[in-house]
């Protein structure tokens, strides 16, 4: 989640999505799949569930048309809250949110206290039949022990890559036993998933973040590069290969942002902007922001809008904006994520260091007039 944040606190489907033939397999944007070609993944290990899920994406672009995700709050009272909203007008609408979003830090937190741990049970269930889920995975500082927006730096990273320090012990360790478990829960069940480590990469806000303000230094991008790869290695030692790995990041020109192309791991297979419209900026025209997703765009096997809304807003955000903006940019990202709503907007604030508001569908002005216009399997026509 972009920035400093607050703490995050059914119907089964019957219909489950298939790859058009014609569709399946990778391919760059702007270039057609090639017919029935297999997905390449970052995993050369990865099963079938994993190949099917990238083939199903690359689809989508392929077709022009976008799907639609919901960010979940696996930590809250109500994890399914931004669905069931939907469901409280138009029960139809919440049937075309076909991309669910969660984290396991919010979800073993819940478990660990003894609530909502039903929740992945729930998750794995919608997945079986047809929804795609997204999950992230944010680490812990594994000098302080504190959460991943403390203390950002670079000197934690390197040490999380020398054998034989605290830092790297307690990296691995979290991803042994809060995250290794939940992704193997997935993969037992046939389920894949697109996996998002060390969100927002090029960033500046999380420990394994950029390292100054003028786009990180040349050691530093060397070592992020080389810490995704850590995680990557992990999880197939852990047998883990039911993941479509996914490189996200913000834009490089805001934020003091890194450059995304210089940043982006060795291997992945979809990357996915995070896109925030920042409203306490006192301009009310609505806007989708895409800086860095044409360069990403030019390298990258697929692309999402990993995170996609307006920042600091009180609701008065039309999501009709990023299918015109899309349009415009001539860009079909495989799927779009809503975040929850998560805490008051704050007026005062112009800088944009808090993004905290109405995110969520069911929330935004016109959210709902704009899902009604994705067809049943969710999909959104972003074609010019």
């Amino acid at each position: 989640m972009l920035g400093l944040v607050a703490t995050r606190r059914t119907a089964l489907r019957a219909a489950a999505w298939s790859v058009p033939a014609a569709l399946a397999g990778s391919a760059l944007r702007g270039t057609p799949a090639l017919a029935a070609a297999p997905a390449r993944l970052a995993d050369p290990r990865a099963n079938q569930a994993a190949k099917d899920l990238a083939n199903l994406l690359t689809g989508f672009s392929s077709d022009r048309t976008m799907a639609v995700g919901q960010q979940l709050n696996v930590n809250g009272d109500a994890p399914f809250g931004p669905l069931t909203a939907l469901d409280a007008d138009a029960p139809a609408l919440s049937g075309r949110v076909r991309v669910l979003g969660w984290t396991t830090n919010e979800w073993h937190y819940a478990v660990q206290h003894g609530y909502n741990e039903e929740v992945l049970d729930d998750l794995v269930a919608r997945a079986q039949a047809g929804d795609v889920l997204v999950t992230s995975w944010y680490p812990r500082n594994p000098r302080t022990r504190a959460g991943a927006h403390d203390s950002p730096g670079p000197k934690v990273v390197r040490r999380v890559l020398t054998e034989g320090t605290v830092e790297r012990k307690r990296f691995l360790a979290e991803f042994d036993h809060q995250v290794a478990p939940y992704l193997r829960q997935l993969q037992e069940a046939g389920v894949a998933t697109v996996f998002r480590p060390l969100v927002e990469a090029n960033s500046y806000w999380f420990w394994w973040g950029c390292d100054n303000g003028r786009g990180g230094s040349a050691a530093w991008r060397s070592d992020v590069r080389k810490l995704y790869r850590l995680v990557q290695k992990r999880a197939s030692a852990r047998g883990i290969h039911n993941l479509v790995w996914c490189c996200s990041f913000v834009p490089g020109s805001d934020y003091r942002a890194a450059d995304p192309v210089a940043t982006r791991p060795a291997a992945y297979d979809i990357a996915g902007l995070s896109s925030y419209d920042f409203e306490s900026h006192a301009d009310d025209a609505d806007e989708l922001v895409l800086g860095s997703y044409a360069a990403m765009a030019a390298v990258s096997p697929r692309m999402a809008l990993g995170e996609v809304g307006p920042a600091n807003s009180d609701g008065h955000w039309d999501p009709a904006v990023i299918t015109s903006g899309l349009r415009a940019a001539g860009a079909a990202p495989a799927y779009g994520m809503f975040w929850f709503d998560d805490g008051e907007p704050d007026p005062t604030n112009t800088d944009g260091s808090q993004i905290q508001g109405l995110k969520q569908i069911s929330s935004l002005t016109g959210g709902k007039t704009w899902l009604g216009t994705a067809s049943e399997d969710g999909l959104v026509d972003v074609a010019p």
